[in-house]
């Protein structure tokens, strides 16, 4: 795909988004708004500060000098990210690694996931993806991606109607995410968007390298196969 197609590809699955979540585009408008008043108050104190300060340098005066002081305080108290607190280090604990693949597969939107759903997700064309055993319900399994470093993972699949959502424990770290198919605005091909994300940490970290390496090898697979079928 070109850029153009990227460009493409990304304005339609965001306006999908927006479509599914209208409440989406007012929540990023006020974090936008809470950033841009967070930048502002930040250069009004230091601006404030350091005004405060040359004056009580210049004019002697211990009270200019002490609320530049404050002022300088203040910004700090602003920028919120800078001081490091408790809260801030649980956030950090909490942060995610993640990633997307979005790609055009040829074909109408029923087409495109009947295939998935016969094919049972991309396994077919995951070229190191090798199971090995089942919870006999078939909604477990336990399988190996990956050549000299492979990773085991426990993964559970729940179908809903645009695609699969999937969690994996890869014996320790657990990781979640989606294959979503979006029907494109001609008809004549679909997006797949495949999600995944985990609490940061190594294992985790080693986890999606892994597993991106293998989704992208898939999707392109069966992108090839899909677009010999129905060639633009």
């Amino acid at each position: 795909m070109d850029d153009e197609q990227v460009n493409s590809t990304i304005a339609e699955l965001e306006r999908c988004l927006l479509d599914d979540d209208p409440s989406l585009a007012r929540r990023l408008r006020r974090i936008r708004r809470a950033d841009g008043a967070r930048v502002v108050a930040v250069v009004a104190a230091l601006t404030a500060a350091a005004t405060l300060l040359a004056a009580g340098l210049a004019f002697a005066s211990g009270t200019l000098w002490f609320a530049g002081g404050a002022a300088f305080l203040a910004a700090f108290a602003f920028d919120r990210h800078r001081v490091p607190t408790a809260a801030s280090r649980t956030a950090e604990a909490r942060r995610v690694d993640q990633w997307n693949e979005v790609l055009s597969i040829a074909g109408p939107w029923s087409t495109v996931v009947g295939e998935l759903r016969a094919a049972d997700g991309l396994d077919p064309w995951c070229p190191t993806l090798r199971r090995i055993s089942t919870d006999g319900t078939h909604d477990a399994q336990l399988v190996c991606v990956g050549h000299r470093r492979s990773v085991s993972l426990r993964i559970t699949r729940r179908w809903f109607a645009d695609g699969i959502r999937w969690q994996a424990d890869a014996a320790g770290p657990v990781l979640v995410g989606h294959v979503t198919l979006q029907p494109a605005a001609t008809g004549d091909h679909v997006l797949a968007w495949v999600h995944a994300e985990a609490a940061r940490c190594r294992h985790s970290r080693r986890a999606l390298r892994t597993i991106r390496r293998e989704t992208r090898i898939a999707l392109r697979r069966w992108a090839t196969t899909r677009n010999t079928e129905f060639p633009h």
